[in-house]
């Protein structure tokens, strides 16, 4: 498996140094090798990179219509599921709520950050109830350092 990686590592930064990559071909290896391409990607500059990033597909994560309403204001739209799997947020950009082992197979994650107080959670929330409680959105790449069982 170790080779494999090295191989793919290797591939991908003389593709990556040719700048001989299409956006699709980007986009699918971000998809299937997320966090190992991302390491590697400064190599096509941040212009490149907030490029590839802004033109990644959106999933939204979320069971509250109002939070798909909030994030629309804001200018962000793309699909909206309730329970996310590893397949639905692999290489794309998530905002919701996600568990950290999703949320480091996505490109980035931005968390729709609500301050709840108890007798609000687990009901659905009205926009003004969203609206009230949002605290704001905050995007990050989370990154797995080491993997035990």
């Amino acid at each position: 498996m170790n080779n494999q990686i090295e191989e793919l590592e290797v591939a991908l930064k003389m593709a990556l140094k040719k700048n001989s990559l299409t956006l699709a071909q980007a986009h699918e290896l971000l998809a299937t090798e997320g966090k190992l391409f991302i390491k590697h990607l400064p190599m096509f500059g941040t212009k490149a990179f907030k490029g590839l990033l802004e033109t990644a597909p959106i999933v939204i994560v979320t069971r509250h219509q109002a939070v798909v309403t909030i994030l629309a204001e804001k200018g962000f739209a793309g699909e909206v599921i309730s329970h996310a799997s590893l397949q639905d947020v692999a290489g794309k950009r998530v905002y919701g709520v996600l568990p950290y082992r999703l949320a480091a197979a996505a490109a980035s994650f931005t968390e729709v950050s609500l301050n709840l107080p108890s007798h609000l959670r687990g009901v659905e929330l009205t926009l003004e109830q969203v609206r009230a409680h949002l605290c704001g959105l905050v995007t990050y790449s989370v990154l797995v350092i080491a993997e035990e069982l």
